[in-house]
């Protein structure tokens, strides 16, 4: 297997098969699907992600979502590292939707080495 799913490498060796097509084609999603569980079961998610470890800053944003046929987003922020304040904007298009909502979101940041690792500073 030359890295990646290991699907990827059924696949190519049966592209020139045609005789129970579908049945190799769930066959291969099922791989997928347990290579993939088996690589994420060992992460760990959510608080148990930092249990135990310091906080390097905190972040708190304010954004704004607006969405009739196109869909847009602005908003600000402040990233608090080591006692200094630093500003970010944040924004975005999309397509579709009907909606217009607010969010204002804090949080605590973690395994922030360098200030550059924070995109928009």
């Amino acid at each position: 297997m030359r890295g990646g799913c290991p699907c990827r490498a059924q696949r190519e060796r049966s592209d020139d098969q045609t005789n129970g097509a579908t049945d190799h084609g769930a066959r291969r999603a099922h791989e997928c699907v347990l290579y993939l569980a088996g690589c994420v079961g060992s992460v760990a998610l959510g608080p148990e992600a930092v249990k135990g470890q310091t906080p390097d800053g905190a972040v708190e944003m304010h954004e704004v979502q607006a969405a009739y046929i196109g869909s847009g987003s602005a908003g600000t922020g402040i990233l608090s590292v080591r006692g200094v304040q630093y500003p970010f904007e944040v924004g975005g298009v999309g397509v579709g939707g009907l909606d217009l909502s607010t969010i204002e979101a804090t949080g605590e940041v973690y395994n922030l080495r360098e200030l550059g690792q924070f995109p928009g500073t």
